[in-house]
């Protein structure tokens, strides 16, 4: 919670107690003959006392409490409470008139946004230290309060002041701390002014109870009159002395500023030194500085605070604003307050975030306008005197030979600093990993994609030896500690014939990163080496595309090889047969090995066009509703003569209740075929294949492939769903394409499902896939 909301929620939370407890006494204590005249006497004395605060803590104190507990003593907390809202808000409307024709006349005093906030924060909290102290004194005489006043024993009047002095000073130290977030009790003077206002109501209270035989009203007269003097006294010094000390805050703040100046040659630390020094001392959220660049003719703001959050506003050309007639008129513009009135008197116009009270000063420096410097108050409550344009005028004198000498700082610097991004920024552009090492054996540059190669950063290289590398780097460079050290002595020998490129593997790594490493000697104009450029490239990706292309390769020359052969040699054969007069059954027996030779040429093309499309996306699902058992056994009906004749058993494990699911039936037919065709070359002699089939939690359906054939290992079943993708070292029946699971994981993710391998303890693998569940039929 913002701290102004958590402030006004203590506030009115103070309010509503005491207005409670105010409330719970009334209904058991019934309404004396006098309380009508005695709540109007009372809330007389205090509206008066609202007229005289005292300033404690840069705010403002009244002295209510010092009157409130005599009072509540001898009249009762009814009479008293009902007084004290009366009077606290009659005092405070009271003041806001009086303000508010003053503004009209022409006068700069300032009525507080939180102004009825504090009010009811000030009853209330009057209410509640009155409730707990007389609760304290009827604790004291259970069976009543003696009849005539002066038979109250010392003892309850001591502990009911003691109380409402520590409840009353509890609730506004603890406003002050919520809404300022500590409570200043460094200054003595204030500090004791508190404690005496604080604990004044006791003595008085003692002198009500003792002058009470001359009567009420008469009290009420006496005390009330010696507090009122107490109050305009103590409000006439404290003026005074409130003027004192703004003007030792000013002093103070020209000070910080003056030693900022002479500290600092940074723009953004000197401005923003400037803005929390004027903020404080001002008591404003809203501050910018604009500088002018008479060559565009334009303004920029190295820094602009809005609400106490700092701006980004962009540059724009000099026209007809406050700011811009500063710099113009190379004179200072206040508008105390109702700035929104003055815009128009001026000329100029309103803008739609217009503000209530407005300072600028010019910035000059040598004769010469460099810009502006303002505040600016969004609230109608805020209002600036020329005291507040003064202190500007002197900041501005201050800053503006600062400010200049920071802009030429700035450009002097960023010259330097344009070169060095300049040669970052080529360095860290490039995909090699670039490190020098100097003559003095430090390596003295290193860019991004060396740090990115060997997982360490640049902070890491600089200013370090080659051979203190971390003994995860070394290897990545490709260099034992002892190979680091040796490569120095070779710096006193000339440059030519040196460069050298290996490649190398790194087997630290998982998986294995292959890196080319290449050796530039560095040398100065007489040819002496000065230093190594050592540059990495990993090709890792380079190497395995490139055993990717060579496996591809030789895949498709065995593939297509073979059937293409059995065509050609079967169609010699025909016609041998024809040309000799040969029987027709060798040449049926050959159409049919040419035509089985051919259909495997084209199912591996075909294979390789729809993989293509499943890649592209550009693929129509012809969705249908299918029962899984049936689909299942026709799948497994194909292949019986095939497992019959490698002795293994096809078992069809899918419970026939399952729901149908909603699939294109020839692409996962296709599926189901590659994936137990593999099976069927792996599974040994006397093994089974099954496939079983379940209903998942969300809905899809999972089907499972198992064999107890040799299995996969972990590093390889992500793989075997990528293109000419083969488990080395693995012997089978018969050669595949690798194009078949590829096929199958693009066939399943363009259902919306998912295709994954898991081990089959103690051997063999589960092919696992899932698929949608078909909607329900209507009807």
């Amino acid at each position: 919670m913002p701290r102004s909301n958590l402030l006004t929620f203590f506030r009115w939370s103070v309010t509503l107690v005491g207005v409670g407890s105010l409330a719970l006494s009334a209904g058991y204590h019934p309404f004396p003959a006098y309380s009508i005249w005695t709540i109007l006497l009372i809330a007389s004395f205090l509206a008066i006392l609202i007229l005289f605060p005292v300033e404690i803590f840069q705010g403002q104190v009244y002295l209510l409490n010092t009157f409130v507990l005599p009072a509540g003593i001898l009249f009762g907390l009814v009479n008293t409470g009902l007084a004290i809202i009366a009077g606290v808000f009659g005092g405070f409307l009271l003041v806001k008139s009086y303000l508010t024709i003053q503004r009209r006349s022409g006068s700069r005093r300032v009525i507080d946004k939180d102004y009825w906030n504090k009010a009811a924060f000030l009853t209330g909290s009057l209410l509640i230290s009155l409730a707990i102290s007389i609760y304290i004194v009827k604790l004291s005489y259970p069976a009543g309060l003696p009849a005539s006043m002066t038979q109250v024993g010392l003892l309850p009047l001591i502990s009911a002041g003691v109380v409402f002095t520590v409840c009353h000073a509890g609730l506004v130290v603890g406003e002050n701390l919520i809404g300022n977030g500590k409570v200043d009790l460094g200054q003595a003077n204030d500090s004791l002014a508190f404690l005496f206002i604080e604990f004044l109501p006791l003595p008085l209270t003692l002198l009500s109870i003792r002058a009470s035989t001359l009567g009420l009203t008469q009290v009420i007269f006496l005390v009330g009159s010696i507090v009122i003097a107490i109050a305009v006294l103590a409000n006439r010094l404290s003026v005074p002395r409130s003027l004192l000390e703004r003007r030792a805050r000013e002093l103070s703040t020209l000070n910080q500023i003056s030693r900022t100046i002479s500290s600092s040659l940074d723009l953004d630390i000197l401005l923003e030194s400037i803005q929390l020094q004027v903020t404080q001392v001002l008591n404003v959220d809203n501050f910018y500085v604009a500088l002018y660049d008479s060559a565009d003719q334009q303004l920029w703001y190295p820094l602009a605070v809005k609400h106490g959050q700092r701006q980004v506003w962009p540059r724009r050309p000099l026209t007809d604003r406050l700011t811009d007639r500063v710099i113009q008129l190379r004179e200072p513009i206040l508008l105390p307050h109702h700035a929104r009135q003055e815009l128009a008197r001026i000329g100029l116009p309103p803008s739609e975030d217009a503000p209530y009270a407005w300072v600028g000063v010019p910035l000059i420096t040598s004769e010469r306008v460099i810009g502006c410097m303002a505040v600016f108050s969004l609230s109608a409550d805020t209002e600036f005197t020329k005291a507040d344009l003064n202190l500007l005028t002197i900041l501005a004198g201050q800053a503006s030979v600062a400010i200049e000498i920071a802009l030429h700082n700035a450009l002097l610097s960023s010259d330097v600093t344009i070169g060095r991004d300049r040669l970052s920024a080529v360095l860290n552009s490039v995909r090699e990993g670039i490190l020098l090492v100097e003559e003095n054996e430090r390596i003295t540059l290193v860019n991004e994609a060396m740090a990115h190669i060997t997982l360490a950063p640049q902070s890491d290289f600089i200013g370090k030896r080659l051979a203190e590398l971390s003994q995860p780097v070394l290897p990545i460079i490709g260099f034992s500690p002892q190979q680091a050290g040796s490569l120095l002595l070779q710096m006193d020998g000339p440059p030519e014939g040196i460069t050298s490129t290996s490649t190398y593997i790194v087997t630290e790594r998982v998986p294995p990163q292959v890196v080319e490493r290449t050796f530039v000697p560095v040398a100065d104009k007489h040819g002496k080496i000065t230093g190594w450029l050592i540059v990495l490239r990993d090709i890792t990706d380079e190497q395995q595309i490139k055993e990717t292309r060579d496996l591809i390769s030789e895949t498709l020359v065995h593939d297509l090889r073979s059937p293409i052969g059995a065509v050609l040699a079967a169609l010699d054969l025909i016609t041998e047969t024809i040309e000799s007069g040969g029987s027709m059954e060798i040449i049926q027996s050959s159409v049919n090995i040419a035509q089985r030779s051919g259909r495997r040429v084209l199912n591996l093309v075909e294979s390789m066009l729809e993989i293509a499309r499943l890649q592209s996306g550009n693929i129509e699902l012809d969705l249908e509703r299918v029962s899984l058992k049936p689909f299942i056994a026709h799948t497994l009906l194909e292949f019986n003569v095939q497992a019959s004749e490698y002795g293994i058993t096809l078992i069809n494990d899918v419970p026939a209740s399952l729901p149908p699911v909603s699939i294109d039936a020839g692409k996962i037919q296709r599926v189901l075929n590659n994936i137990v065709d593999n099976a069927l070359k792996f599974t040994p002699e006397r093994g089974s294949v099954c496939i079983d089939a379940s209903l998942e939690e969300n809905k899809s359906m999972l089907i499972k492939i198992v064999d107890n054939g040799p299995g996969i290992l972990e590093e390889y079943r992500e793989k075997i769903f990528e293109r000419f993708s083969q488990v080395p070292g693995r012997t089978s029946r018969r050669r595949g394409s690798g194009l078949g699971l590829a096929y199958c994981r693009l066939a399943v993710e363009a259902h919306g499902g998912r295709i994954w391998v898991e081990p089959n303890h103690p051997q063999g693998s589960i092919f696992c896939f899932t698929l949608p569940v078909a909607e329900p039929q209507e009807g």
